[in-house]
């Protein structure tokens, strides 16, 4: 699975591709339309992901607490396949969950490493969604070969989860496949390719 990351000089989502989050190999009786757009600009990365959810599910309002198990959007990136990675989990109120590490085990808080990256969100009638901004600067503190510069790669997975909501659900971009729900499976990452206009 590959998705094109548009490097520009100004953010513009029209110009971004989109990522379905439509995979749902763990249960199927819920599966909202979800997907998300990527964006490298400048010495950014902007992630924004859109869930189509009337009444989406927030009760957590703390950075890293269990955001999980709300409704929420979650981005996993890294530099290197099977090495550190990032996962950026966010509610519909904008909290997030940010953490490091090389596996669902011994992660650590993303502000040991640099400050919390800024999340927004926008809700509106019929949606909801949230954008995280990754600054380069912050990026090279736990990647230090991190690049947003034409032609790199990054691996990571893109999900809509939601383990608490009136239906538990487990969508993704890139499948996985595994017995059990469990998103901290780095082997079956997709590719982010940065490229121009």
């Amino acid at each position: 699975m590959e998705y094109i990351i548009k490097k520009l000089p100004v953010i513009d989502w029209n110009k971004a591709d989109i990522a379905n989050i439509d995979i749902h190999p763990w249960r199927r009786d819920y599966m909202p339309k979800a997907y998300a757009r990527l964006l490298a600009v400048n010495d950014v990365l902007y992630i924004k992901m859109t869930c189509h959810e009337r009444d989406p599910k927030a009760v957590y309002t703390k950075f890293y607490e269990e955001v999980w198990l709300d409704s929420t959007m979650e981005a996993f990136f890294g530099y290197e396949m099977g090495g550190c990675y990032i996962n950026c989990e966010m509610n519909s109120i904008g909290n997030s969950l940010i953490g490091v590490g090389a596996g669902r085990d011994d992660r650590r808080r993303i502000d040991e490493f640099c400050p919390i990256p800024k999340v927004y969100a926008e809700k509106e009638e019929e949606k909801w969604s949230v954008t995280a901004e990754f600054p380069l600067e912050s990026l090279k503190k736990i990647f230090p070969s991190a690049s947003l510069s034409e032609g790199t790669v990054l691996y990571g997975n893109l999900y809509k989860v939601g383990e608490h909501t009136h239906t538990p659900h487990y969508g993704m971009w890139s499948e996985i496949t595994w017995d059990i729900p469990d998103f901290h499976r780095p082997e079956f990452f997709g590719k982010f390719i940065i490229k121009g206009e």
